[in-house]
């Protein structure tokens, strides 16, 4: 666990940055933690396609729609990130658009997203 490197609450794209800044990798992984079913082969796929395409950003997306709090990103991009949060900007699918990216297509089931006791027992 890091702590953010902003002050105030800045989103969770202050987490990432904060993670950035602190690996010594060429890429990250981002996946939100009350998102327990994530496949197994995500970071492999998402990492393959991003080099594929030679972008630096690669995100999990199911028939629906893009999760955009799924992704895999270069760390290079750690001070493009830190101008955009510098900015007050917040929204990760805006910091998202602003780069070359691609998109990975997943089963939705992989994304249920469980956030309360009640989720637990639909589950």
């Amino acid at each position: 666990m890091l702590p953010d490197t902003l002050p105030d609450f800045s989103g969770p794209l202050a987490g990432v940055l904060a993670a950035l800044e602190s690996v010594n990798a060429d890429w990250l992984l981002v996946a939100p933690c009350d998102t327990p079913h994530l496949p197994a082969d995500l970071a492999q796929r998402l990492l393959a396609a991003a080099r594929q395409k030679n972008v630096p950003l690669a995100v999990a997306a199911d028939e629906a729609r893009v999760h955009h709090s799924c992704f895999i990103v270069r760390t290079d991009l750690r001070n493009d990130l830190a101008g955009y949060l510098a900015r007050g900007e917040r929204a990760v699918r805006h910091w998202q658009a602003g780069l070359r990216s691609t998109t990975v297509r997943f089963d939705a089931a992989c994304f249920a997203n469980l956030n309360q006791p009640l989720d637990l027992q639909a589950d």
